[in-house]
């Protein structure tokens, strides 16, 4: 099925606002289709129904601040709309496989590491003249 223009318009609205809490029927009422539509569109175009595709999303721009920006981790839990620290630190953790913190913290050491190895191969070769 081609990519209906009203999931494209749901995916504007999620993405546009991450900290609001839709529902379906609020996201489905702001588009003007019914709830129970509203998930058949999404199945059929996406296949996952709305609900995890809003988590998905707010999970997924977690990821990119944990990775991106020196913002507490309980900033970023409200900036992508997730109210509960243990919820958000779980479902978080389900999606990447490590807690927010465990995450940045391997993301981090990864980055010096490669930044090491990348001072490593540039520094000049000592010599004993």
């Amino acid at each position: 099925m081609e990519q209906d223009p009203r999931i494209a318009g749901a995916i504007s609205l999620v993405v546009g606002h991450p900290t609001r809490q839709w529902t379906v029927a609020e996201l489905a009422k702001s588009l003007e289709l019914s709830p129970s539509y509203l998930r058949h569109l999404f199945v059929s175009c996406l296949g996952v129904p709305p609900a995890k595709f809003l988590k998905a999303t707010r999970l997924q721009k977690a990821e990119l601040l944990l990775r991106t920006s020196t913002m507490q981790i309980k900033t970023i839990m409200r900036e992508v709309g997730f109210g509960d620290p243990s919820h958000f630190a779980r479902d978080f953790a389900k999606q990447f496989g490590a807690s927010p913190a465990n995450y940045r913290e391997r993301v981090v050491r990864r980055g010096r590491a490669s930044e090491t190895a990348h001072t490593k191969v540039n520094r000049p070769i000592a010599t004993d003249k």
